[in-house]
């Protein structure tokens, strides 16, 4: 049976006139009628009582238009339920990282991996202290951030090893310098820092300051990289960070300079002992590794990736 046939009665019932319902179908009125006949002699039915220039429905037309427009909706629904057969068939990898590192290197996977039709990635944000307790618990497949103390049910993943960053106001004199800094140049300015006690940052700036012989006394402490940068550009001193900290809170106001030392802030990937196998958590971290290579490519740690052992 010929499905054309069928929307172009469907057309002739819901318009009421062949010739509206053969311009829907881009057809002209004698091959609309055409159809109809063939219809007709198809289903053994009489349909329209036929007069000039004018259809009238019969009872079975009425009868078979209402059965039809069930079957129409079904197969006009087909494509969206292909649809979701597509995302039923998609590969789920739910993320969680530390803020600083979502702009540079987390957004730019995301945006290139969701275009394909076999993975859907979620993206949460938190505390490094909270994602991999999340992780541990299955809640989430990947944490993204500092590495810190191992986890007995994780893997730890080192991927990056980053440079620690003074973010100072555009026109402070010390942002035209084009030499690394040292923390002896920052002695008298104010010093908006990390938490101390509530952050990794906070505690490795702490270390690397012990390690150049180096006290700075902060002006007022804050645990976010963002909320740090957003005081410095309103000129209230300067603050530390990590490269991924300074790409993410870059605006025209504020210049990031290297500082001189040899202190690292490395990162890591975090996932579930059991999770080591999943091929598609493997292809999110390569393209993760392969960003962060991208942005810092002369810090890269060469360490063996245990996730493909």
């Amino acid at each position: 049976m010929n499905l054309k046939s069928l929307r172009i009665f469907a057309a002739v019932m819901a318009e009421g006139s062949l010739k509206l319902a053969a311009q829907r179908h881009s057809l002209s009125e004698s091959a609309a009628s055409r159809q109809l006949k063939n219809l007709e002699k198809q289903l053994g039915l009489t349909l329209f009582e036929r007069q000039v220039r004018q259809l009238t429905p019969t009872n079975q037309a009425y009868q078979l238009h209402e059965e039809l427009n069930r079957v129409l909706t079904t197969l006009d629904g087909l494509p969206e339920f292909a649809k979701g057969l597509q995302i039923e068939q998609r590969q789920l990898i739910n993320l969680v990282a530390v803020p600083r590192v979502i702009r540079p290197l987390v957004a730019p996977v995301m945006a290139a991996m969701m275009k394909r039709n076999d993975l859907q990635i979620n993206l949460d944000v938190q505390s490094m202290r909270h994602a991999k307790r999340w992780v541990a618990n299955r809640q989430y497949d990947l944490a993204i951030g500092r590495s810190s103390v191992e986890h007995n049910d994780l893997l730890l993943i080192p991927f990056c090893r980053c440079r620690a960053m003074v973010v100072l106001p555009i026109e402070h004199p010390l942002a035209q310098q084009q030499q690394p800094l040292t923390l002896s140049q920052l002695l008298s300015l104010p010093f908006i820092a990390p938490s101390l006690n509530n952050t990794l940052l906070g505690r490795d700036i702490e270390q690397l300051c012990q390690q150049e012989q180096i006290t700075l006394t902060p002006l007022l402490e804050t645990a976010s990289t963002q909320a740090a940068c957003a005081l410095v550009e309103q000129g209230m001193g300067f603050t530390i960070t990590d490269e991924f900290g300074a790409i993410s809170s870059y605006t025209p106001r504020l210049k990031s300079l290297p500082l001189e030392s040899d202190f690292r802030f490395e990162f890591a990937f975090y996932l579930h002992k059991s999770s080591k196998h999943n091929i598609a958590l493997q292809q999110v971290i390569a393209e993760l590794r392969q960003q962060a290579n991208n942005i810092i490519i002369d810090e890269l740690t060469q360490v063996e990736d245990s996730v493909h052992k």
